[in-house]
């Protein structure tokens, strides 16, 4: 995909040949993108003002998908919106460890991102995860290299109901407790936004809803981890940020002769 042949806005804050970052309000620039196979985006929390979602559906293509990230702030009026623009595939839990919080209630450590789809012939390319801790515990022991379990150590009532079994790796959750926040595994000390998500959720997002080559969207754009994370993976981003100082943060963090970026150094401006 060559961006000298798409229409686009002029004067990007930043362009180089993955990643295009546009300073502005999302709601006057979004009328003026062209099509894009993804949109993926951390929204505004406490922002139930969802028109933009009409935009960025309007902008995907047939195949596309649209993952939006949020918290009990804005989920349940989030999901109204969505129910009436895409396909509902999968209310995702991303579960992590933070500083507990005092007050008189269970400690809030998730995020919601909610996944829908343009039509039912959509991109998926499907993740798997390791098989759980329990299940190797008990069937560790007996599975070979390739993870196959003799019928011999099975139970008399399972081996009624299975001609084999293996402890391969399985279809992904919708419940994921394997990725740690920013400032806790990932960029202890370098984190350069309030709501900087990991590269590790959004490369997982991105990988299944996308194939190489394929145009992602991020309208709340932020410190530029999806921008980064697309150019990562063979993609292009189109971003949105309308702070400046964010959008120059992002702009530096994809730009490849800003080897020695110093998120420390961003962090005190």
């Amino acid at each position: 995909m060559n961006w000298n042949n798409l229409e686009l806005p002029d004067n990007p804050y930043y362009q180089d040949n993955a990643v295009l970052i546009y300073h502005g309000d999302c709601r006057e620039i979004l009328p003026q993108l062209p099509k894009v196979d993804l949109v993926l985006t951390d929204m505004p929390y406490e922002d139930v003002n969802f028109g933009w979602l009409d935009d960025c559906f309007g902008l995907l293509r047939d195949a596309g998908s649209c993952y939006v990230i949020t918290d009990y702030r804005s989920v349940a009026e989030l999901k109204l919106t969505l129910d009436g623009l895409g396909i509902f595939r999968n209310w995702i839990v991303w579960c992590y460890r933070g500083i507990a919080r005092r007050g008189s209630f269970f400690q809030r450590n998730h995020d919601d991102v909610l996944f829908y789809t343009k039509s039912n012939d959509y991109t998926w390319n499907q993740p798997y995860e390791p098989p759980s801790e329990s299940t190797m515990k008990r069937w560790g022991k007996y599975a070979d290299k390739e993870g196959n379990i003799p019928l011999d150590k099975l139970t008399p009532s399972m081996r009624k109901r299975h001609k084999s079994m293996s402890i391969r790796e399985t279809r992904m959750r919708d419940w994921w407790v394997d990725i740690p926040v920013v400032g806790y595994g990932e960029a202890p000390t370098g984190k350069l936004h309030d709501y900087q998500k990991p590269t590790a959720l959004i490369e997982r997002i991105i990988s299944a809803s996308s194939n190489e080559g394929d145009l992602i969207l991020d309208p709340f754009l932020g410190s530029g981890t999806t921008a980064y994370c697309a150019k990562k993976l063979n993609r292009k981003c189109i971003g949105i940020e309308i702070e400046e100082r964010y959008a120059e943060i992002a702009a530096k963090r994809c730009c490849q002769s800003v080897m020695n970026f110093d998120p420390l150094k961003e962090r005190r401006r």
